[in-house]
């Protein structure tokens, strides 16, 4: 029995030992060419090499939506760099320049005085407040005056033609109906109390005077008229009335006629026109030239 387990195990042994001595002996095989075409072939040594990872792209910003209702905000100009300096070394206030020049003023070549006119009954004994040089507007009355409304401006002169400043104008005449700010008027409780009746003007630098009124009623046996009353402070220069272009009652009015050669000088003419708001008015014109000379010259 021992014998036969020695010859088993012997027998093991060589069988092993023959196939290990075949393995190390044998030829390796030859490599199999390939046969496969050129593009085949492309395809194989492509997938052999590496393959570069592509980098995506950072994707560009898509702009804001642009809202149409927004309002653009303009670029701030750019300061050039010697204004800027300029900036820094000038002070935070800026300097006003006062100039003491008079307003120049023309004289004008005298021709004729303006004449003078009797004052008449009816100069205010009571003036009202408000003593503006607009009598269409009434201070504390609940409405406007009846009648046309009219504009007038003028100059005022001295003798040797120089336009005076600082003269007051004065006016006063009647309503619409004829009636005046006065106890002797016999109407005058019956007068339209939205009317001023009386205004005064300073004339400016180069004399001028204005008024805004309305056009006066015309009551017997008198023309329309307003009365006029020029003074220095308290001085009265000169007391003179302005009547109206067309007026058929002129020319057997015997105050206008008082006015000799020069009466034509106290006619105004009136022509249509518009006042600030574009509202339809008679606009007219007339310079007083005084027969006192007060500048001078």
């Amino acid at each position: 029995m021992n014998k036969l387990k020695s010859y088993s195990l012997l027998i093991v042994i060589s069988s092993s030992l023959f196939l290990f001595a075949a393995c190390a002996t044998s030829t390796p095989p030859a490599p199999v060419e390939a046969t496969a075409t050129p593009g085949a072939e492309a395809v194989i040594e492509d997938s052999t090499e590496s393959t570069p990872v592509p980098i995506p792209e950072e994707p560009s910003p898509t702009p804001a939506p642009v809202d149409p209702t927004a309002t653009s905000v303009p670029a701030e100009p750019t300061t050039p760099p010697d204004a800027e300096a300029e900036e820094s070394g000038s002070d935070d206030t800026a300097e006003v320049v006062v100039t003491d020049e008079p307003i120049a003023v023309t004289p004008i070549e005298v021709t004729y005085f303006t004449p003078a006119q009797t004052e008449g009954p009816y100069y205010p004994v009571d003036k009202l407040a408000d003593q503006d040089n607009d009598l269409t507007v009434l201070a504390g009355s609940p409405g406007s005056p009846a009648g046309q409304i009219i504009e007038f401006t003028g100059k005022v002169y001295d003798a040797a033609g120089m336009p005076i400043a600082g003269l007051t104008v004065e006016i006063w005449q009647t309503d619409n109906n004829g009636v005046y700010l006065h106890p002797n008027d016999p109407g005058t409780e019956q007068r339209d109390r939205n009317f001023q009746f009386y205004g005064e003007s300073i004339t400016t630098a180069d004399g001028s005077y204005s008024f805004r009124t309305i056009l006066p009623g015309h009551y017997e046996p008198r023309p329309r008229h307003i009365h006029v009353k020029v003074k220095q402070g308290d001085q009265e220069l000169l007391t003179t009335q302005i009547y109206f272009d067309g007026d058929p009652s002129l020319a057997a009015d015997g105050i206008f006629l008082d006015g000799g050669n020069e009466n034509g000088h106290l006619v105004m003419t009136m022509e249509p026109g518009q006042d600030a708001n574009g509202n339809p008015i008679l606009v007219g014109q007339h310079d007083i030239i005084l027969s006192a000379n007060l500048s001078g010259s």
